[in-house]
């Protein structure tokens, strides 16, 4: 899916609750991505633009900085089985070796060029794998996007929304990340 545009421009508080627990309860996950775009998008609500606009740069800045954190600083294994490694995590694991990061380096202490190459990357993989399933699961309604153009449009109800509940959202997000995280790595 290259492109997707809002299904329902206005919604009740009620039916977008019914979306969010519909995403917890019933969405496919095999992977930490939709938790982790989820999570990115929240922390960027602060900088839309009057349009509620964000770049893919902007996400995938904030999706980095997750991901870095969970695959490297704490070796999180982020797919439903220990056999293999998602996408991002190879990514992540291939940067680090390449440029001699040592484990305990958080992504806030990586060099200024080192983070912007980290967003290039994560962004190629998560633009092809995670816009489009996060819209899916979540039945178009909080964001559009356009893959060619790197924009996220936010639903303006989702907006105001998430600017109302945005803590709720980020704890229920953080609760099923961390059970995804603890059901998929062992205990170290």
């Amino acid at each position: 899916m290259k492109v997707g545009e809002i299904k329902k421009a206005y919604l009740t508080e009620q039916e977008i609750w019914k979306v969010i627990n519909h995403f917890f309860a019933n969405g496919h996950f095999t992977t930490t991505y939709k938790y982790g775009l989820l999570k990115a998008l929240i922390e960027n609500l602060y900088n839309v633009d009057n349009q509620l606009v964000l770049t893919f740069d902007q996400v995938y800045f904030s999706f980095a900085k997750i991901y870095w954190n969970l695959v490297i600083h704490h070796d999180l294994n982020q797919l439903n089985t220990s056999n293999r490694q998602a996408g991002i995590q190879k990514e992540l694991k291939e940067f680090q070796l390449m440029h001699g990061v040592p484990n305990k380096v958080v992504f806030d202490r990586l060099p200024s060029n080192l983070q912007l190459q980290l967003v290039e990357r994560t962004k190629k993989v998560g633009a092809r794998y995670v816009v489009g399933a996060l819209y899916g699961d979540m039945e178009g309604s909080i964001y559009e996007f356009d893959k060619r153009t790197e924009y996220i449009k936010v639903n303006s109800s989702m907006y105001i929304f998430l600017q109302k509940y945005r803590q709720i959202v980020t704890h229920l997000t953080n609760y099923h990340l961390a059970k995804f995280l603890e059901k998929h790595n062992e205990k170290k």
